[in-house]
């Protein structure tokens, strides 16, 4: 990917001379909005659906982009024929696109700040990465709390470039290849991959849509369900009690018990659960689940594509 080209407030640029001043407020505040997407058969999917959650989002935390949405169609569908290039013709793409608020003035003597900076880049979709969600299942781990609610100044459900809470997620892990995830404090989990959904008596639990990050993935997954007659409810149910330990000799599960976890994100699309790890205990998933098999086919079937096979095939 040497020769591999970025674009930046209205210019393409190889990668390496990419860079934010040091000025940006993308920087100093790390205020940054970002999507992630991503490519079937190196063709933007649900991509009309990202840009509109990404305007969206920049709108509710006061950016105003200054480009449209065909400007960055076309940005996207450049970058990814220009970097596609460089690869294997198998591998597919995700895209990212970001937006801060842009230089701050008062840091160089300025009175005012300086515009908005946009920006995109596009890189392959790694293999290695998800390889085990396909070959063994999805470990999850909860390692920490972090207290949020929709009423918040910057509600959980916006997606935003800040990681420091999954940076430190990642490091108070015990299990190697775990995905680290982080409740809040009525138990409701989310992860840095994809949001938790949970499967109980034949119908999809999702979390509610005010507590986690908004997810296309998830709209997804409820189109899906509606085409197969899957019933879909929200509901606050308490990841930590998954795996609470039994209290006076009695199981402390509901009466009729989730059978199978998924975690269900843009870049791998629908993984099965086969572990859930917490301080209080663990949680053993049959794996692959029944549900689980049925989505993934449902959801190879809708794009076209192989999506287990892509992650289990040998490039990494």
């Amino acid at each position: 990917m040497s020769d591999s080209l970025v674009w930046c407030n209205g210019r393409f640029l190889a990668q390496a001379e990419a860079a934010l001043p040091w000025t940006d407020a993308g920087f100093v505040y790390g205020a940054v909005l970002v999507d992630n997407a991503r490519t079937f058969q190196r063709q933007l999917f649900r991509w009309p659906q990202h840009l509109e959650r990404f305007r969206r989002h920049c709108r509710l935390c006061g950016l105003a982009l200054p480009y449209s949405d065909d400007q960055l169609t076309a940005v996207a569908k450049e970058l990814i024929a220009h970097n596609g290039r460089l690869l294997d013709e198998k591998a597919e793409m995700q895209v990212v696109t970001f937006a801060t608020p842009g230089p701050i003035g008062w840091l160089v003597g300025k009175e005012s700040d300086g515009s908005p900076t946009t920006g995109m880049m596009v890189y392959p979709l790694s293999r290695q990465r998800y390889r085990r969600f396909f070959s063994e299942g999805v470990a999850l781990e909860i390692t920490g709390q972090q207290h949020s609610h929709p009423s918040d100044i910057l509600p959980p459900a916006i997606k935003h470039r800040s990681r420091l809470m999954w940076f430190l997620a990642e490091r108070r892990k015990r299990l190697p290849h775990a995905v680290p995830v982080l409740v809040n404090q009525e138990g409701i989990g989310d992860t840095p991959l994809g949001a938790i959904v949970a499967v109980r008596g034949g119908t999809i639990l999702l979390p509610p849509a005010d507590a986690v990050l908004e997810s296309i993935s998830v709209q997804f997954l409820r189109e899906l369900c509606q085409g197969y007659g899957i019933p879909v409810q929200e509901s606050p149910w308490n990841l930590r009690e998954l795996t609470a330990e039994p209290s006076g000799g009695r199981e402390r599960l509901p009466a009729e018990p989730i059978q199978e976890l998924l975690l269900v994100g843009t870049a791998f699309c629908i993984a099965g659960v086969r572990q859930l790890v917490s301080s209080s205990g663990e949680r053993i998933f049959p794996w692959p689940g029944e549900m689980y098999s049925l989505l993934l086919a449902a959801w190879e079937r809708q794009v076209g594509s192989p999506i287990a096979q892509y992650f289990l095939d040998s490039p990494g």
